[in-house]
């Protein structure tokens, strides 16, 4: 049995997902500083493990700072400042739980980890991510507890001894790098799974070629009028900005991160804004940022025209619905009923 961090990319897999790989595998997700819609935690912020007639407990934080793909994490999902976590988590470990030492996993750089934990006691030993090489000498916080990392490049492990002894005092070994290197004999099943993500990752790639051939050949066609961006349309639109947020409209986008075929055209266009549309999705990095998911000019047309007096027809409103909710899409799609769910 083991534990993990969770952080934002974590949660693309989905809530089912990760409880799946929980029960298969004996792990146990943890974040004390994540919570949902509603407030709530949906992981436990530390666990407890017995050896031997002692206790270990491990407890868990995320930086929200480090966190690169919140935008596309399940609706009203946070990761709020780990402060007030960790003060709570140890407490919780030594003085509820009666923990004989305590190990913290930070989801974090270790600039951000030495700066945040420096004070915090109460804590034998941190495990911080985002490290890009391994760290071979560990460092200390000013409250003693040791900082430690693996790389992230699957090159090497490394492998620390920590002892609970009968006088309540904890003890660690040196750090043990295991280099894998030759001398490590290829396992065949994690083989298959490089090659699959190899193959998987070519075909994203000729996927993503083809998003941008077809955003070119839109591109060159000249047009009077420019997509905006939601954004803008809020600066006169509020109440309405409010009222699209709440929909799956505003995230329609992290439904295919989420199985990664953000990059397939046979999918992507019902779940950006201007798709096969002069200036539309696709042309470049700042464009496709601001016209991911289906926003306002996906039914209204271009802002420009808009600023101009323009105004979007309830049958064009209708009949850019059916555009993506089609027989194969959306079989038991009327246009009354779903019209309820986004009305504004």
């Amino acid at each position: 049995m083991g534990a993990c961090a969770v952080q934002s990319q974590d949660l693309f897999l989905g809530l089912e997902v990760l409880r799946k790989v929980e029960a298969e595998h004996g792990l146990r997700f943890l974040c004390g500083n994540l919570t949902d819609g509603a407030g709530e935690s949906p992981f436990p912020a530390y666990h407890v493990f017995e050896f031997g007639g002692k206790k270990l407990g491990v407890l868990s934080v995320t930086d929200p700072s480090m966190q690169h793909a919140t935008k596309a994490m399940p609706k009203g999902f946070e990761f709020t400042e780990p402060g007030p976590a960790l003060t709570a988590g140890v407490t919780a470990l030594r003085e509820t739980e009666g923990c004989d030492a305590v190990v913290l996993l930070y989801g974090g750089r270790r600039d951000q980890c030495l700066k945040v934990c420096k004070d915090l006691a109460g804590v034998d030993m941190i495990f911080f991510g985002n490290a890009s090489i391994s760290q071979r000498v560990p460092v200390e916080t000013d409250a003693g507890a040791i900082v430690v990392s693996a790389a992230n490049r699957g090159k090497d492990f490394g492998e620390i001894v920590l002892t609970i002894k009968d006088d309540g005092s904890v003890e660690m070994s040196p750090i043990l790098i295991h280099e894998l290197d030759k001398n490590y004999e290829d396992d065949s099943e994690i083989l298959q799974l490089v090659d699959a993500y190899k193959t998987e990752a070519a075909e994203r790639k000729q996927r993503a070629q083809l998003i941008q051939k077809i955003a070119r050949e839109y591109s060159e066609t000249s047009v009077s009028d420019n997509f905006l961006g939601t954004d803008t349309c809020a600066n006169c639109h509020q109440a309405e900005y409010e009222s699209f947020m709440e929909t799956g409209h505003a995230q329609a986008m992290a439904s295919l991160q989420a199985e990664y075929q953000e990059d397939n055209a046979e999918c992507v266009g019902c779940h950006v804004t201007g798709w096969q549309t002069p200036g539309g999705y696709g042309l470049n990095s700042r464009n496709r940022k601001m016209l991911q998911h289906v926003q306002c000019e996906a039914c209204h047309g271009y802002g420009t025209a808009h600023e101009r007096g323009a105004r979007t027809s309830q049958a064009e409103i209708e009949a850019a619905c059916v555009r993506c909710h089609d027989a194969e899409n959306s079989p038991n799609f009327d246009y009354a009923s779903y019209w309820e769910k986004i009305k504004h």
